[in-house]
């Protein structure tokens, strides 16, 4: 059988949270309880598939090997997340997710870069693999107003 179904299948069952449930959890949590963890682990599982499976991302990567790492950056941000921050759960694990999901990607030798548009308060992202510098510089002058922000060559 498909792994992937497999784990989709078993992260099916995991219970949503309540805004109301989730801020008990991480007292929990933050209280020694390690059955909390693990209930915030389990109910976001989901959340890292929904990124994972990104088409910018599956292109470059396994999806298995993509979730894996997703699931590593959503632990990173149940065990580093302040309440106090005044950010939302969701918001900050979006960010670690995406972050561990990018890192693999460039560590496997794939090429990154963003393009930061003036116009824009986020960057957008193109993930481009078997260019060279033109096709590039070709992508940079087809968004007139964009500069060339990060560039991470393939190793």
């Amino acid at each position: 059988m498909n792994i992937e179904l497999l784990y989709y299948q078993e992260i099916r069952n995991c219970k949503r949270l309540s805004p109301d449930e989730e801020k008990s959890l991480f007292e929990r949590l933050y209280a020694g309880d390690s059955a909390a963890r693990e209930c915030l682990i389990h109910s976001y599982l989901r959340l890292v598939v929904n990124m994972a499976r990104h088409p910018k991302f599956t292109r470059l990567a396994e999806l298995m090997d993509l979730i894996q790492e997703g699931n590593i950056g959503l632990i990173q941000a149940i065990d580093s997340y302040d309440p106090s921050s005044g950010s939302s759960f969701v918001a900050f694990a979006m960010v670690c997710i995406r972050n561990r999901i990018v890192s693999f990607i460039q560590q496997s030798g794939k090429l990154l870069f963003v393009l930061d548009a003036p116009i824009f308060e986020d960057a957008e992202e193109y993930i481009v693999t078997d260019c060279s510098v033109n096709t590039i510089a070709g992508v940079v002058d087809r968004y007139s107003g964009y500069t060339l922000k990060q560039v991470i060559s393939p190793k």
